[in-house]
């Protein structure tokens, strides 16, 4: 999982979010997968 999460953070680093960029439905996705994702790194403490 923690792989996982390293892979999503090299991602965003390489493709900065910028919000004009997005239409709303891409903002509630990338919103939802960091969600779950803190969700999960919650789990594992």
């Amino acid at each position: 999982m923690n792989r996982f999460l390293k892979m999503l953070q090299r991602c965003l680093r390489l493709r900065p979010i910028q919000p004009c960029a997005f239409d709303a439905s891409d903002r509630s996705d990338v919103a939802l997968i960091i969600s779950m994702a803190e969700q999960l790194e919650a789990q594992q403490r």
